[in-house]
């Protein structure tokens, strides 16, 4: 999973940087950004200006705050004429967009997976038949 260099500081830095994953990954989101603050600078992008966050990680003593962007637009929404067409730019913006808070999620209807059994008589199987298949197959090799 990790690079390992020969010196062995490096190994160190990247002992320290996966368990600090394990310990992100373990810690609450509320608990991140229960001391947030918002940051001191102002960054510009090639669609408008942006005014992030400080998230203090207090639990972890050897890491810095970090300076977060959420919400940030990347494409167009994909409704109306956008829908079923690739991803556009997202429009420019005018003035400073406060990057506090993370854009609704596109709303998705999720398998209930909790009984894996009819969950698996739910999905839908393979389609074609299996002469298909080697139809196919035999067309990529005979190619």
């Amino acid at each position: 999973m990790f690079h390992i260099l020969e010196t062995g500081n490096n190994v160190f830095i990247y002992f320290l940087l996966a368990l600090n994953i394990v310990n992100l990954t373990t810690c609450s989101t509320q608990d991140i950004y229960k001391n947030a603050r918002l940051g001191h600078r102002i960054v510009q992008t090639k669609y408008g200006r942006l005014h992030g966050l400080i998230l203090p990680l207090e639990h972890y003593r050897f890491l810095r705050p970090v300076e977060a962007f959420l919400g940030v637009p990347y494409a167009t929404p994909p409704t109306k004429q956008n829908r079923f067409s690739p991803t556009r730019a997202p429009a420019p913006w005018d003035g400073i967009r406060i990057s506090d808070k993370y854009s609704p999620v596109c709303p998705q209807r999720l398998p209930n997976i909790q009984n894996e059994t009819a969950a698996l008589e739910k999905m839908p199987r393979g389609g074609g038949t299996s002469q298909t298949k080697y139809l196919v197959m035999q067309t990529i090799l005979t190619h």
